[in-house]
C-alpha cells in the first residue's frame, strides 16, 4: 500500500425535516471504507445551525459544527453531501434565502449560502441524496447536468431549473 494521506473531510449539512436515511446510508458506505481499508479515508462532520436538528422522522441529530462555523471553513470540506427533506420545507428555505427575508426555519439561509459558496468554489465534489437535489436546481448548478430526485419531487426539479438559461439536461434519471 502507498503512503498515507490525511482523510478528505465530508461535511453533511443537515435542517430542520431533514431525512435521516439520507445521511444514514452515506455514512455506513463512508464509515465501512474506513473500517475496511485500516485507514481513515473520509472524516464526517454533520453542519447545523442548533446543536440538536430534528429529522422528518422525529429523530434529533448533534452537530459536530455550527452552519456558521463551516461557511468560514469553507475551504476545509472536500466533500459536501447534502441530503433531501421535506420538499416543502427545502422550498422555504430557498424562497427565503433568495427574497433576503429570515427564514421560518431557525439558520436555514445559513444552509442555502453553504450550499451556494461551496458549489462557487473549483475544487471539492458535491453529493445530494433525494430531494437534496432541489437545492442544486434552485441556485442553479444544474445548467446542462443531468440529475435526480425523489419520483414525487421530479416535476418540483424540472420547474426549478427551467427558469435558467439552458436549463438542466431534461433526461432526468428517474431512481
Amino acid at each position: 500500500s502507498g503512503p498515507k494521506t490525511k482523510p478528505l473531510e465530508v461535511l453533511i449539512p443537515i435542517y430542520p425535516d431533514f431525512n435521516t436515511f439520507d445521511i444514514n446510508g452515506p455514512i455506513e458506505v463512508l464509515s465501512q471504507a474506513n473500517r475496511n481499508s485500516g485507514f481513515t479515508h473520509f472524516k464526517i462532520n454533520i453542519a447545523a445551525g442548533t446543536e440538536l436538528t430534528t429529522s422528518v422522522e422525529g429523530v434529533s441529530i448533534a452537530r459536530d459544527i455550527s452552519l456558521t462555523d463551516a461557511i468560514e471553513r469553507l475551504s476545509d470540506w472536500d466533500i459536501l453531501l447534502v441530503p433531501g427533506g421535506v420538499e416543502k420545507a427545502i422550498l422555504s428555505m430557498i424562497a427565503s434565502w433568495k427574497e433576503g427575508r429570515v427564514a421560518e426555519a431557525p439558520y436555514s439561509n445559513e444552509v442555502v449560502t453553504l450550499l451556494d459558496r461551496y458549489i462557487g468554489r473549483l475544487d471539492g465534489f458535491v453529493f445530494t441524496v433525494c430531494t437534496g437535489s432541489l437545492f442544486l436546481g434552485a441556485l442553479g448548478k444544474l445548467v446542462g447536468r443531468r440529475a435526480t430526485t425523489h419520483w414525487g419531487s421530479l416535476a418540483t426539479l424540472k420547474s426549478l431549473c427551467a427558469v435558467f438559461p439552458g436549463g438542466m439536461d431534461t433526461r432526468l434519471c428517474c431512481m
